[in-house]
């Protein structure tokens, strides 16, 4: 569950479909970590993320798995909300 305590602005990104294939690629049946990095330069903003597995906190690789998926981003548009 998340709780909204904080001030700071972070993306809302739509992983789409890949968040379950990785789930399932690492046969995970919990909550992924996900990190989420929001970087602007010059008016010239970035977003990265990263999912990491729930009990080893070992990053896994997307990068096959996700290959050719959709993944949403919507700049600052929520506060960043924390995970208990």
């Amino acid at each position: 569950n998340i709780i909204r305590q904080t001030n700071l602005k972070a993306p809302n990104i739509d992983f789409g479909d890949c968040y379950e294939l990785v789930k399932q690629a690492y046969n995970i049946t919990g909550n992924l970590i996900t990190a989420i990095v929001d970087k602007k330069v010059k008016n010239n903003p970035s977003t990265y993320y990263s999912f990491f597995h729930p009990e080893t906190g070992k990053k896994l690789d997307t990068s096959e798995v996700c290959k050719n998926k959709s993944i949403k981003v919507e700049e600052e548009t929520y506060d960043v909300d924390i995970v208990k």
